[in-house]
Parts: structure tokens; C-alpha cells; sequence
């Protein structure tokens, strides 16, 4: 887990950061000797509610941090993908 916040510097050179922190691990990674992965996203993702998060709330990130953290997600799909029956 490894991620950096945006109160560490530039709001848009922290994400980029971010998001080449994936790049970098997973073409690094053998994908053919993964069998389980997990990944620990950001509740940034999701709409600024008071309500209870939980699988059925709309992701709808509401900042760039938050984006981010969603892009993250998508790209590891992509060269990870999910079992069936499993987000």
C-alpha cells in the first residue's frame, strides 16, 4: 500500500506521482505468477457523504486525489483482471 497525499505538494504533481507508482509496480510485476491481488484504494473515490459507504455507492470521485485513486483502479483492471465474481 503506497500512496501519497495531496497536502505533500502540488495537488497535480502528487497524482501524477501516484499514478506512476502503479505504473511502475505493476511493469515490474511477472502478472502470470499473480494469483491473488489486492488492492486498497481510497474512499476519496466516492462522493463526501455523511451516508454509509459501502459496494452499491456510485463511484463518483468529487476531487483530482480522488480520480486518481479511481484511475489507479481501472489501470490495475486492466493488466490485472478480476476473477469472475469479483470486482
Amino acid at each position: 500500500m503506497s500512496a501519497l497525499r495531496p497536502s505533500l505538494g502540488s495537488e497535480i504533481d502528487i497524482n501524477i506521482k501516484n499514478l506512476k507508482m502503479m505504473r511502475n509496480l505493476l511493469s515490474n510485476l511477472n502478472i502470470g505468477l499473480i494469483n491473488h491481488f489486492i488492492y486498497i484504494s481510497s474512499d476519496a473515490v466516492y462522493p463526501y457523504s455523511k451516508d454509509l459507504i459501502d459496494e452499491d455507492t456510485v463511484i463518483s470521485p468529487q476531487t483530482i486525489y480522488g480520480s486518481m485513486h479511481y484511475m489507479r483502479e481501472q489501470y490495475l483492471k486492466s493488466v490485472i483482471p478480476p476473477k469472475t465474481g469479483e470486482l
